[in-house]
């Protein structure tokens, strides 16, 4: 624990972890008692703490968080309001991803929208709502964000309805 060299077997990181999301550069760590840490490089403000300093030991985010998704260089995360939360990479070059209507990197968690259910994150995010509705913006090369063009988009749009939830 606490050192950048690489390693060919497992090593304890922490305990009472329940759920993980690992990033191109980045990890996080969600524990029993909905504590969010992360670790790893932080050249973006990725892992939320406020600073560009990469870490090599976890670093406790935010609290009262169900769901993390990491990203290329960005994070989003639920907390357990519904609450959909993001930071990190942001410029114009990565197509204002987090989905706050700008293109300014992040280094501490944006509130972006509510009532949220599940995310998933690349160079794009989705995200479900609680009502079942699907909800995309970033990077939309190709299409990828389901709108029918390939705009990039800095805040959330609307896609569909109908998605049922476990």
């Amino acid at each position: 624990m606490g050192t950048a060299a690489n390693s060919r077997t497992p090593t304890r990181k922490m305990d009472n972890v329940v759920y993980v999301s690992v990033g191109e550069v980045h990890a996080t760590a969600i524990t029993t008692d909905n504590t969010l840490w992360a670790w790893g490089h932080n050249m973006s403000g990725h892992l939320g703490e406020g600073t560009s300093t990469s870490r090599t030991t976890p670093v406790r985010i935010m609290d009262n968080v169900v769901y993390v998704s990491a990203g290329n260089a960005r994070t989003t995360a639920i907390t357990t309001d519904g609450v959909l939360w993001a930071w990190g990479a942001n410029s114009q070059l990565v197509a204002g991803q987090l989905g706050d209507g700008t293109t300014t990197n992040r280094h501490s968690p944006v509130r972006i929208m509510n009532d949220v259910a599940s995310i998933s994150s690349g160079s794009h995010t989705l995200a479900i709502t609680t009502d079942g509705g699907l909800w995309t913006w970033g990077n939309n090369g190709g299409g990828r964000l389901g709108d029918g063009t390939t705009t990039n988009r800095h805040r959330p749009i609307h896609i569909m309805d109908g998605i049922l939830l476990p």
